[in-house]
């Protein structure tokens, strides 16, 4: 996780702060120019940064100058904390801290801008080396357990793996495609070999998506794409087959499955592409969705037009009231941290004082 400030419009000043949340996904986060101030520096007051469509989390920057940390915050209550830095254009943020809505905390250390040191609360680490390549060579937990790494020095590609018990059992190795095999092959995985024996060899088209992966017994699955009708299929290693359709969102709007059962998904919420308001099953019935304007199911709509109903959510999305399809009402009571107190199930005569 990390924040990366840019000024799009070269203006001298940022415009985008780009949230990358550790599995190379990317969030643009527009900043106005109200949330600048006199010295250039970035404040944010909760609902000021503008927040890509379809996502939910807020994102503040803390008035505290010493302390000033920018902070993401998850539906869920999850807090990401990044570094204090001044948000000019280009430069970085690194994560320091994660919060949890309970107030567990994890912070996290940095040397010569590599992760070196994660606390836990009770003052437990995991400790981070690194090789004369900046690449990770060992990681070191509390108990003194040591897992290392070996690279191939000049392509850089992870080649062995230790655990703990490597002086009893074998490490896991990995090879790759190299330079000869193409531009969209170079540093794909070739193969890897597990302690425990198990293998996987791996293939690829020409573009360097996968067409089939098979283990040390020749069980094989099989993977095909058709980029215009955005459609992928796979095959299992009992010859199995799926077919999986999606939208310009990459969304799944259809799957048919192994029995030739088609399963049929629409999104039409005007707010959000990426909330499911249609699903189609197989026996052509059809269950609707509603959502309200934070992204929580609001009603469902069963194929018998049975209504489940769910009201007063609260800032972690979780609903304080409840009717379900027979028509009668739960009330959940939640604590400040979103764990559940109370239930209380009323009697169906009650509906009329819910």
């Amino acid at each position: 996780h990390y924040l990366l400030f840019l000024d799009d419009d070269a203006n001298g000043k940022v415009d985008t702060i780009v949230w990358s949340d550790g599995m190379d996904g990317k969030k643009f986060i527009k900043v106005p120019t109200t949330a600048f101030r006199f010295d250039g520096t970035i404040e944010l007051a909760s609902g000021v940064a503008g927040i890509p469509d379809g996502f939910y989390f807020t994102f503040t920057r803390q008035k505290n100058r010493e302390n000033g940390y920018f902070v993401l915050t998850e539906k869920s209550g999850l807090a990401y904390h990044f570094s204090n830095v001044p948000g000019k254009a280009g430069e970085v943020a690194q994560l320091v801290a994660i919060v949890d809505r309970h107030g567990n905390k994890l912070t996290l250390q940095y040397k010569d801008n590599r992760l070196s040191m994660v606390t836990d609360p009770d003052g437990r680490q995991l400790t981070f080396t690194y090789n004369n390549q900046k690449r990770l060579s060992v990681l070191k937990d509390w108990t003194g357990n040591e897992y290392r790494y070996q690279y191939n020095d000049e392509t850089g590609e992870l080649t062995t793996y230790y655990n703990p018990l490597s002086g009893e059992e074998p490490a896991t190795t990995y090879t790759y495609y190299g330079k000869e095999d193409g531009p969209y092959l170079h540093h794909a995985m070739k193969s890897f070999a597990y302690a425990n024996g198990y293998q996987m060899t791996f293939e690829y088209y020409a573009n360097g998506k996968v067409s089939r992966h098979y283990n040390a017994v020749g069980n094989t699955a099989h993977f095909a794409y058709n980029p215009f009708r955005r459609e992928s299929v796979f095959t299992n290693e009992r010859g199995h087959t799926e077919h999986y359709f999606f939208n310009k969102e990459g969304m799944r709007i259809k799957t048919i499955d192994h029995n030739g059962g088609v399963h049929e998904y629409k999104y039409e919420n005007p707010n959000n592409p990426y909330l499911m308001t249609h699903y189609y099953n197989p026996m052509g019935y059809l269950t609707r969705y509603e959502y309200d304007g934070q992204g929580n199911n609001a009603k469902t709509i069963l194929p018998s037009e049975a209504i489940v109903e769910s009201f007063d959510h609260n800032g972690f999305g979780q609903p304080g009231l409840v009717k379900n399809a027979a028509g009668h009402y739960q009330r959940h009571v939640y604590d400040q941290h979103g764990n559940l107190t109370d239930l209380v199930t009323f009697k169906s005569s009650a509906a009329s004082l819910v």
